[in-house]
């Protein structure tokens, strides 16, 4: 579907998951030469426009695609993928040369004017419509309710998660979110986060270039040699060990 529609608009698609239910490789990150090149300049700010502040944008605009500027000059669109009100997902469409003058790049689209953009977001907020429509014909209550626990984790990955907290987001008392969370993931609330911050630095050291300090402080490790020796016992070897054992993945 997602390759059809990026037919339909005549744009690169792109999506982001925000609760692991990954799709192929292709859709995982803007891998166009412009976009490298400006994740080569400074992929932290990247990352943070993309997966923080896109999605705040995006947090009450369910059915609508936002066209906005990436930090590096180009224009692009985002949708929110909804499920049952929370975020699971960002679609991006772009990116594209709203600049008069020659892209600076050989097949970087120049887009017409703001109404050709308008209609594209458009066409978009339906796209992400859809999509969500599909992931929840394949979800029990049990799968949505773990994509909610996942998503309020990964929203909080620089906090400590109380159970009365996670509780409140889920609409249930904090004995029967702790009771939740045990029987969905097999595990308590602490270790499912530990489990969660843990698995989004995994990922990020292996398809970033972002610096380990870092990526620690995003997900909620003040102190970089606690981090160090938190990954070690989960994985075995040291982060900057896994980043270079990895292969690059864009």
């Amino acid at each position: 579907m997602l390759a059809q529609a990026g037919a339909v608009l005549g744009l690169r698609l792109c999506y982001h998951d925000h609760t692991w239910r990954m799709p192929p490789r292709a859709w995982h990150a803007h891998h166009t030469a412009w976009c490298l090149a400006a994740k080569a300049a400074d992929e932290g700010r990247c990352f943070r426009f993309e997966w923080d502040e896109v999605p705040r944008r995006l947090a009450d605009a369910e059915g609508c695609g936002r066209v906005h500027r990436c930090p590096a000059g180009y224009t692009e669109i985002a949708a929110p993928v909804f499920m049952e009100g929370v975020l699971v997902g960002v679609l991006f469409a772009g990116t594209c040369w709203q600049d008069a003058g020659t892209p600076p790049f050989p097949g970087l689209i120049q887009s017409p004017d703001d109404a050709w953009l308008a209609a594209r977001a458009s066409l978009l907020g339906g796209v992400a419509l859809k999509v969500a429509r599909q992931l929840r014909a394949g979800n029990g209550d049990g799968d949505n309710r773990r994509t909610a626990i996942l998503r309020y984790l990964t929203d909080h990955l620089d906090c400590r998660v109380t159970v009365r907290e996670l509780a409140d987001s889920l609409h249930l008392s904090p004995s029967r979110a702790a009771h939740v969370v045990t029987e969905l993931f097999g595990m308590p609330l602490a270790a499912l986060a530990h489990t969660v911050k843990l698995r989004r630095a995994a990922d990020l050291l292996a398809t970033t270039d972002i610096a380990v300090t870092e990526i620690a402080l995003h997900c909620g490790y003040a102190s970089p040699s606690y981090f160090a020796a938190c990954f070690r016992r989960r994985y075995g070897i040291a982060p900057g060990v896994y980043r270079q054992r990895r292969p690059r993945q864009v």
